[in-house]
């Protein structure tokens, strides 16, 4: 029989993965002078001086957000797509941030897997690929293995970089598609430059 407990156990476990640290910088609020309240008498000459320092709690290790909304797909992959799947996570917490895209060849799934303790054949791999892309967590991209994520899914970094990361990604295609690679010289300028007669 499983023990019970009446507060939760895991808590002292978040030593390994939270840290505080500093928010912004130590800040002077004010001055006061020490005064007794109900006689009116002035108890210290000097100015006290409060200051203040924010601190908070964040995260040690890397981590994703996996979406509420879609995770009921996890329940769909088979055996090899849920293996595969936590392989694609690790990369992407690794790898990922502010990526739509994760590399996910054989070898480097393999040795993630060998890492963790576990092994990966290339039947797996390949069957666990199929399956992410057949529940539409990833896509094959058309680069070597490079696929797209689902960031209504799961996405390493901040969503309001993501039309920034849309638009940088869309460029670079479609220059490496006509085989040329965007120089400054190439960039676009913000000034017309208009010929006149003279």
């Amino acid at each position: 029989m499983q023990e019970k407990f009446e507060e939760n156990p895991f808590y002292p476990e978040l030593n390994s993965v939270l840290k505080t640290e500093m928010v912004g910088t130590e800040k002077r609020l004010a001055d006061y002078m020490g005064i007794d309240l109900q006689s009116g008498e002035i108890l210290d000459d000097e100015l006290t001086e409060i200051r203040e320092v924010v601190w908070r709690l964040t995260h040690k290790t890397r981590f994703i957000k996996l979406m509420s909304d879609s995770v009921h797909r996890l329940m769909n992959l088979n055996s090899a797509g849920n293996k595969v799947f936590w392989l694609l996570a690790g990369s992407i917490s690794i790898e990922s941030h502010d990526k739509d895209y994760v590399y996910l060849g054989v070898d480097h799934c393999s040795s993630m897997a060998t890492a963790a303790g576990h092994s990966l054949s290339k039947a797996t791999y390949y069957k666990g690929i199929e399956d992410l892309c057949e529940n539409k967590i990833i896509a094959k991209s058309t680069r070597s293995n490079i696929f797209w994520l689902n960031i209504s899914i799961l996405f390493n970094g901040n969503f309001s970089n993501l039309p920034k990361i849309k638009d940088r990604d869309t460029i670079r295609r479609k220059l490496k598609e006509e085989g040329r690679v965007l120089t400054l010289r190439e960039q676009p300028s913000k000034q017309k430059r208009v010929k006149t007669k003279v």
